[in-house]
């Protein structure tokens, strides 16, 4: 295949886990009072459907960065309401009047985290969370490796009350301070860029069910197998939302394996996610996928 051009402003930045319980937040107290345990409220990060009737629809499809923002926001927001209620019930006050959340920035490509005030660290009669701080901001690691590695934090695995995932770490460092409808907000901004995490399109395979070669067959993680007339692998950058375009500086041949004149074939297009899974590529009406394929004989002077 000599060139391949195909519109990609209908594939999804990544596919949403099946398990409700893929992606979690938790938010914790330390009492004050050192004889009550540490307060933990964990919540699933939910999808919610924003698109009706595309193409992926069923596969829960993520097209945007803002989504996955506005489902962690969400899951922050109810774990908040419950650690409120939770801290009441044991006689104490959870100080913070409002929940952390995340926002990016689409010109520096940064996420940052706001979170209440200083989140000033844990009592020190509070025996084993000396490191810690009295209102704790988690993620599990799966939400955090997949989409938030660029954040100042640490993985907790003996931490709070055995919780097992990573501590979003917020520091007032004089300068990192807004207000936010008259209320101070801590701003956690990344160390480096995260944006590139949420693109989970890995490669692009055409494969054909007509053209007899003798080329490379892809298994996936998901245990698909398919032949494999071209197997694209994306740059490593911010998905192009326009189209993803091949155009290769050394071919790569195939030796056909066919008894028979070729008359006709056919060729089928396929979207390779990270996560394994391999779906057909889905293009909306009017788009078109542009491709060139190059046939010779063998030992000719392009091989």
């Amino acid at each position: 295949m000599s060139r391949l051009s195909i519109p990609s402003s209908s594939i999804p930045l990544f596919l949403y886990p099946q398990q409700p319980e893929a992606y979690t937040v938790t938010l914790s107290y330390v009492p004050e009072d050192p004889l009550q345990p540490v307060i933990q409220e964990t919540v699933n990060v939910a999808y919610v459907q924003d698109n009706v009737g595309d193409a992926y629809e069923g596969m829960r499809p993520v097209y945007y960065i803002q989504s996955m923002l506005n489902f962690v926001n969400t899951a922050f927001r109810e774990a908040f309401d419950n650690i409120m209620v939770a801290v009441a019930d044991i006689g104490e006050l959870y100080a913070p009047t409002s929940p952390p959340y995340i926002k990016y920035d689409s010109e520096t490509k940064l996420l940052s985290l706001y979170a209440w005030g200083s989140y000033p660290p844990a009592p020190a009669t509070s025996v084993g969370y000396a490191n810690t701080q009295r209102y704790g901001i988690f993620m599990n690691k799966p939400v955090f490796d997949n989409f938030f590695s660029g954040f100042f934090s640490r993985e907790v695995l003996t931490g709070n009350g055995q919780f097992n995932g990573i501590q979003l770490l917020t520091q007032n460092y004089g300068d990192n301070v807004v207000d936010v409808s008259g209320e101070d907000y801590v701003v956690m901004r990344e160390e480096f860029s995260s944006a590139p995490l949420f693109n989970k399109v890995d490669r692009v395979i055409v494969s054909s069910g007509m053209i007899p070669t003798t080329g490379q067959v892809l298994a996936t993680s998901q245990q698909q197998s398919i032949p494999v007339l071209l197997d694209f692998i994306l740059p490593d950058i911010n998905l192009d939302r326009r189209r993803f375009e091949y155009t290769p500086f050394i071919y790569r041949w195939f030796d056909l394996a066919q008894t028979h004149p070729l008359k006709a074939f056919d060729l089928s297009f396929r979207i390779l996610f990270e996560t394994g899974e391999l779906v057909l590529l889905k293009i909306n009406g009017g788009q078109l996928v542009d491709c060139t394929l190059l046939f010779t004989p063998k030992d000719c002077c392009y091989q």
